[in-house]
């Protein structure tokens, strides 16, 4: 009886985290980052085969596009924390062309594997190594491919950014969830131009609420040049 009532109590806390995830992350912030970067995927469809989705989380951004992807195109999602992954699988069961792995992106450093869309969502600013982030994304995608990035650009230093600073890293001790850390708009436009990626779109993520246009949310689209 004792072992059925910790087994509830641990399967609770496991839950925890994608409960956290689904309603307040993805519902407010991830979910229409995923919308307006389909819009512009759309116009590529033709030529997609394989999608790769960077910290595909417990899947829930993706699931909101996933009828607007052929069935034909390939969708993998990788991720490493099991608690979301085990949902993940679950809410893609019915959905054969779409795979879900616990992988770090590190891993796919020497894989052959070949995309004509890389996706990263927030997972970009969680990354602890960023330039080699970028040329894995680079190696695994295809010819005239293009790598997307959902994240939150600050346009300057100021009293706000500083703030964020020192608590973002710390966000994931009480929402469970991992921000990342600040990154900046100029930044991170200068770090793809030396990484050989040139910006085709970017969007601020604003016309859905006033919460994204906030954390100033974007869209960007980059290709190598």
């Amino acid at each position: 009886m004792l072992a059925k009532i910790i087994g509830f109590f641990i399967s609770i806390l496991s839950y925890l985290p994608v409960y956290i995830y689904n309603l307040l992350y993805s519902r407010f912030y991830t979910k229409w980052t995923y919308v307006m970067m389909c819009d512009r995927l759309e116009k590529k469809m033709p030529n997609v085969k394989r999608i790769l989705d960077v910290g595909v989380g417990t899947g829930h951004p993706m699931k909101q596009i996933i009828n607007r992807i052929p069935s034909r195109i390939r969708v993998v999602g990788i991720d490493i924390d099991t608690n979301y992954l085990r949902y993940a699988r679950q809410t893609f069961k019915q959905n054969e062309n779409v795979e879900i792995r616990e992988q770090n992106f590190y891993d796919l450093e020497n894989s052959k594997e070949q995309y004509e869309a890389v996706i990263f969502s927030s997972s970009f600013m969680i990354m602890p190594d960023r330039i080699r982030a970028l040329r894995i994304a680079k190696q695994r995608l295809s010819k005239g491919g293009s790598i997307f990035f959902l994240l939150t650009l600050e346009p300057y230093r100021n009293y706000k950014t500083v703030i964020l600073e020192k608590i973002k890293p710390h966000l994931k001790y009480i929402t469970t969830i991992d921000f990342g850390s600040i990154t900046y708009e100029k930044d991170f436009e200068i770090m793809l131009k030396e990484e050989g990626l040139q910006i085709i779109s970017k969007e601020k993520v604003a016309k859905y609420s006033v919460f994204l246009a906030i954390f100033n949310m974007f869209v960007v689209e980059a290709e190598v040049i």
